[in-house]
């Protein structure tokens, strides 16, 4: 009991008593950070989001970009390949008239070049009026 008169006594009480003002001390300010965090959170979590949209729309965009590009490309594509197409039938539609008009053309040939040639050699020649190719 000597120890509960002195001033060892005296220096425990104010030891407990500066451990419970701490106590609450580191308390107080555990729930203010307690209290902030849920809006610190929800905070971060916000701007983590709106930064996760933004970078989302840029991305639809580049698709956007390349879907339309793409999009022309084929479109040129489809036109390059009618064009092509139109082509082909016209060049078979002219190898018909050609084949027809080479058939016509030796004919016609046979009627008017041989016998323009011929006057043209009988009167080049040594003057004879009778053709020599018939």
């Amino acid at each position: 009991m000597a120890l509960l008169k002195g001033p060892v006594f005296v220096g425990l009480l104010v030891m407990l008593a500066l451990g419970c003002a701490m106590y609450l001390r580191l308390w107080s300010v555990q729930s203010q950070i307690s209290l902030e965090d849920p809006q610190l959170i929800r905070l971060q979590f916000e701007r983590a989001h709106n930064e996760a949209l933004d970078e989302s729309a840029e991305w639809r965009m580049k698709y956007d970009e390349e879907a339309e590009r793409s999009r022309n490309y084929m479109q040129e594509v489809v036109e390059m390949k009618e064009v092509l197409e139109k082509k082909r039938e016209e060049n078979e539609s002219l190898k018909g008239l050609l084949d027809t008009l080479q058939k016509c053309g030796s004919n016609i040939a046979k009627m008017w070049v041989l016998p323009v040639y011929c006057l043209t050699r009988s009167s080049i020649g040594n003057g004879r009026s009778r053709c020599d190719c018939l």
